[in-house]
């Protein structure tokens, strides 16, 4: 099965183009847009370690797709179908290209878990965070937040792009204290396709089979019928299927 993913306006022609393709929605988000310098206060740098905030580790994967998997709705996690390489942070070469987007990751831990993570990618003036919380951490949201902008630090002409989704409504409080404006709201579309796969059995079954060549009026194969093959080479008659 695969799975088609669109990102629209709820209404609308295009939406109802959506539907009429077999489009399903899964989720609502609202877009938030933060254009130049942020308004909300950053903690100080020594109360990063007592806010608990890190840069994400490689062994984090595996708590990272737990925490998504406690804060979001079933309806959500099967329609995309997320495995735990959808937090691993894609790995770069001694020579990152010039332009390429760069992602980062932030994460805050109470005790041993993690309560909040926050993605970073950016390229150019532009920046996306996407960010994943459990409801008990949503008071350091704003903190967290602050820290992540500072560490940013966007100039005036950058723009910094981040969704809220339906089940994270204290998180577009903490982006509206920063200066973040809500610009739009989007509805998460999903269509399921099945790829039909043709089995090599049942293609060579319709094949006729080839009559053997005649040599001075006796089959081919049996003038070495007696013979062993070399070590090389299959026997006579044996077929070897391959799997395209």
């Amino acid at each position: 099965m695969h799975r088609l993913y669109a990102k629209v306006a709820g209404a609308g022609e295009v939406a109802e183009a959506f539907h009429a393709a077999g489009y399903t929605r899964y989720g609502e988000e609202t877009i938030y847009l933060l254009h130049g310098v942020p308004r909300g206060e950053a903690p100080p740098a020594e109360e990063m370690g007592e806010l608990g905030l890190r840069p994400q580790q490689p062994g984090d994967t595996w708590a990272l797709h737990q925490l998504y998997t406690l804060t979001a709705p079933k309806t959500v996690q099967y329609a995309e179908a997320h495995t735990s390489h959808r937090w691993e942070l894609p790995k770069w070469g001694l020579l990152a290209a010039r332009g390429k987007p760069r992602e980062w990751g932030f994460v805050v831990e109470r005790g041993r878990d993690i309560a909040i993570y926050c993605r970073v990618r950016r390229q150019g003036n532009r920046a996306r965070l996407e960010v994943v919380f459990e409801p008990a951490a949503r008071e350091l949201l704003e903190p967290t937040l602050g820290a992540i902008l500072r560490w940013l630090d966007p100039g005036p002409g950058e723009r910094v792009y981040c969704a809220a989704r339906e089940f994270q409504a204290e998180l577009g409080g903490a982006l509206l204290a920063h200066g973040f404006t809500a610009t739009e709201v989007q509805d998460a579309l999903v269509r399921y396709t099945v790829v039909s796969m043709r089995s090599p059995a049942l293609a060579l079954a319709g094949r006729p089979a080839r009559e053997p060549r005649l040599v001075g009026g006796v089959p081919a194969g049996s003038l070495r019928r007696h013979a062993l093959p070399p070590q090389d080479e299959a026997p006579c008659g044996v077929v070897t299927a391959q799997t395209r």
